[in-house]
């Protein structure tokens, strides 16, 4: 079932949805997105790279999952229905990622390409950064999620620790 149908809410192509991996905010722009749906039973095949959760069945299509807490190197809680996948528009068909909260939909506070230098975020990964709650929040590139290219998550994984240390 799609809780949220992209094509039914964006209002402009500056909005993004914010949704959390543990206790990160993270957003994706409103156009890079198909849909979201509740989470279901995923399919892992031998020797998947440790970033891809595993393939979600969409109506016949194999959609990847990006485990974006083996990406960030936090403890993933286990799959459960108050988890959603939120499907993304992929230059290769479709991706996906998981999320603990019900994602939203937010109009970022001015140009959200702007912040990407402040805290040595990775231009590679993220299409920029905006502030919710005073709060920066990665704004993630769908077309690089899907890359194995580590150093980029390392710089990501610095980010994170630049926004927590200035609390």
């Amino acid at each position: 079932m799609s809780v949220i149908n992209a094509a039914d809410n964006a209002t402009g192509n500056t909005n993004v949805l914010l949704f959390h991996v543990g206790d990160h905010a993270n957003a994706v722009a409103i156009d890079d997105v198909e849909r979201v749906l509740r989470a279901v039973a995923l399919v892992t095949l031998p020797d998947m790279p440790p970033y891809l959760e595993g393939l979600l069945n969409l109506r016949g299509e194999a959609v990847p999952v990006i485990d974006l807490y083996c990406r960030l190197s936090i403890p993933a809680p286990p799959l459960d229905p108050a988890i959603f996948f939120i499907i993304l528009k992929h230059s290769t068909g479709k991706i996906a990622v998981r999320s603990v909260t019900t994602p939203v939909i937010k109009e970022p506070e001015g140009d959200y390409s702007a912040g990407l230098a402040n805290y040595g975020a990775c231009p590679d990964l993220l299409k920029g950064v905006i502030r919710v709650d005073g709060m920066p929040v990665p704004v993630y590139n769908p077309e690089k999620l899907f890359q194995p290219d580590e150093s980029s998550w390392e710089v990501l994984k610095t980010f994170w620790n630049n926004v927590l240390a200035k609390g």
